[in-house]
């Protein structure tokens, strides 16, 4: 009876082989590999959380299990195993072998090396007996005859004809070497330098360059501010403030007077001052207040008293004239120049440091000294500035300049007196000794 019910079994059971399928996807993934036929959206066979290759990473070999038989071609898809997201597909013809089958664009039935049929979807291509009739025995040349089984076509022979026309013939060859007028050994010789000429940087000196007449012209706003040295700013500006008035020129621009090469008229200077004969009347005391001549002559004034007196705070500048090279001083010919200031307009008790700075034009230092005051605190304060000859010796002789007199405490400062542009003038020393 046991004999009977194992036989019975045997017979109602379908045993398939378990094809394996290899196919390409993302490297280190855990996959489904799920198998479709392609008649219907079926499934036929899963595996489920498979990985690739340990050396071969990317490359699934994935066992089904048999159940249905496989063979024919097939869908297959690979998913990732987390989410369900596709990764690969591809076609598969299997046969019901324990084979690996591999899973491309187009269905590819496993292909041994000594087998001679190639079968892609069930359909055999053809059979290869050997290798002889694609290109001979093996390692040999290609029979003489192969391009006389070429199918040619227009497009083939225009590439040999191409090939043809870009290279010279013989003949052209031999005309152009028989014309070609080459160097000689001569002219050769004539054209290179021996070693010892060669140029030495290290030792050889470069011509200077003289011819500058092909420079480009200088364009708009190349010069800056930067591009000049020190040195040379300060000469250009000495040239300005280097004027002698008795053998410079004066020019005018073009206006009511002409251009560079008018002639000025000393009585028609009316609108240069105000109304004619204003600022040079012979008598000084007949200068009207709010006239050129009453200030100008009341500058001159009080350089020659050699004091000038502060009534107010007002900071009212004074034209202060120095004669370039004389010694300004107590017990001098000069005296120390002075001002005084009186009690009710400033205190000076505790200003010990008095200061005079003169300053170009163009806002450069040309000349500092220091002096003293007497009697701060008291009803009437002076202050006392020597100059020496040796410290105005050097300055151009110049009406452009501007003065302050500072006196200072350790907490304060107060200016004397302040004088813009114009305000000093260096007057020329003729004698220069």
């Amino acid at each position: 009876m046991r004999a009977v019910v194992i036989s019975l079994l045997m017979a109602s059971t379908s045993w398939a082989a378990t094809p394996s399928i290899a196919i390409v996807g993302p490297p280190n993934e855990t996959v489904d590999l799920e198998v479709y036929t392609l008649s219907a959206d079926t499934l036929v066979e899963e595996q489920t959380s498979q990985t690739d290759q340990a050396n071969r990473e990317g490359l699934y070999l994935i066992a089904t299990d048999g159940t249905p038989s496989l063979s024919g071609t097939y869908y297959v898809l690979l998913t990732r195993t987390s989410d369900d997201v596709p990764l690969a597909s591809g076609y598969v013809t299997l046969t019901d072998t324990t084979e690996t089958f591999v899973c491309g664009p187009h269905g590819v039935a496993k292909l041994d090396e000594d087998e001679t049929a190639i079968d892609i979807d069930g359909t055999t291509l053809g059979t290869v007996t050997n290798h002889t009739n694609e290109r001979g025995t093996d390692n040999a040349a290609p029979a003489a005859t192969a391009l006389t089984n070429v199918v040619w076509t227009d497009a083939k022979a225009a590439y040999i004809d191409q090939a043809v026309s870009d290279n010279a013939t013989p003949t052209e060859v031999a005309t152009e070497l028989a014309t070609y007028d080459g160097p000689t050994n001569a002219e050769l010789q004539a054209r290179t330098l021996v070693a010892a000429d060669y140029f030495d940087a290290s030792a050889d000196t470069v011509a200077t360059v003289t011819n500058l007449t092909n420079l480009p012209a200088i364009t708009s706003n190349w010069l800056t501010s930067t591009g000049l040295a020190t040195d040379a700013v300060t000469e250009i500006h000495n040239a300005f403030n280097d004027f002698d008035p008795a053998s410079d020129k004066v020019y005018l621009a073009d206006g009511a007077h002409g251009g560079s090469s008018a002639t000025i008229t000393l009585s028609d200077y009316s609108d240069f001052h105000g109304a004619a004969g204003d600022p040079w009347t012979v008598d000084p005391s007949s200068y009207a207040v709010g006239t050129a001549g009453y200030a100008l002559m009341q500058s001159y004034t009080s350089v020659a008293a050699g004091t000038i007196t502060s009534t107010s705070t007002t900071l009212n500048p004074v034209v202060l004239v120095i004669a370039r090279g004389d010694d300004y001083g107590d017990g001098l010919p000069r005296p120390a120049l002075t001002w005084t200031v009186p009690l009710a307009t400033a205190d000076l008790t505790g200003y010990t440091n008095v200061d005079l700075t003169i300053r170009d034009r163009y806002d450069a230092v040309i000349m500092t000294t220091t002096g003293s005051v007497a009697n701060a605190g008291g009803e009437t304060q002076t202050i006392s500035v020597p100059i020496a000859g040796a410290d105005t010796q050097a300055i151009a002789a110049s009406r452009q300049y501007k003065y302050d007199v500072q006196v200072k405490s350790a907490t304060w400062t107060y200016s004397v007196r302040v004088g813009s542009d114009q305000a000093c003038w260096i007057v020329e020393d003729q004698t220069r000794q």
